[in-house]
């Protein structure tokens, strides 16, 4: 019966990991992304407040000349403010 062939490598010994420099470095990771999420997100709230600040003129207007073009913009702006919601959903789903 034929003896198997065994062949036994040495890795070179390596130095411990320096887990206190990768955990300060992801951590510095974290707060950087933190720091992105809070910018997006004022973004996203300063739009949104001008959309509806734009609605409720164009609605309090709209109701009280009683103006087909005025209704359009109502419409017009509260659309924008669901693209505005659904852009903020979609970029902090892929943020992630």
């Amino acid at each position: 019966m034929a003896r198997p062939i065994v062949v036994h490598i040495q890795m070179p010994p390596q130095p411990p990991p320096d887990n206190a420099k990768a955990l300060e470095y992801a951590l510095d990771i974290r707060k950087f992304e933190i720091d992105l999420y809070w910018k997006r997100a004022k973004y996203f709230w300063t739009l949104l407040l001008v959309a509806f600040g734009g609605y409720f003129a164009l609605w309090k207007a709209a109701v009280d000349s009683d103006d087909a073009i005025n209704q359009t913009f109502v419409v017009g702006i509260a659309c924008l403010g669901f693209l505005i919601s659904l852009a903020w959903f979609l970029v902090n789903r892929g943020s992630k």
